[in-house]
């Protein structure tokens, strides 16, 4: 199926039909593939609303906010400041 969409029953040429025409519900005359674009930003805003939320639940989400949004606030003077080690 792939290589008839790119190129066609001769095996050779461009690509007879558009990623928009193929990516249109079934209903549309399309074949109701999803945009990767879009479902791939679909998830990663998932993962910021259980973050938002605290899901308690969720392991990735308690890894989250103990390793990368620590609570610690990061006023100081600057004398314990390590490079390689502070976030």
């Amino acid at each position: 199926m792939r290589q008839f969409l790119w190129q066609g029953s001769s095996g050779r040429g461009y690509a007879k039909v558009s990623w928009l025409r193929i990516c249109s519900p079934k209903t549309e005359g399309g074949l109701g593939i999803r945009r990767v674009l879009h479902l791939n930003q679909a998830l990663m805003l998932k993962q910021v609303w259980r973050i938002l939320q605290e899901d308690e639940q969720s392991i990735w989400v308690q890894w989250v906010l103990t390793y990368r949004l620590r609570t610690q606030t990061m006023i100081g003077d600057g004398r314990k400041f390590k490079l390689w080690t502070d976030p």
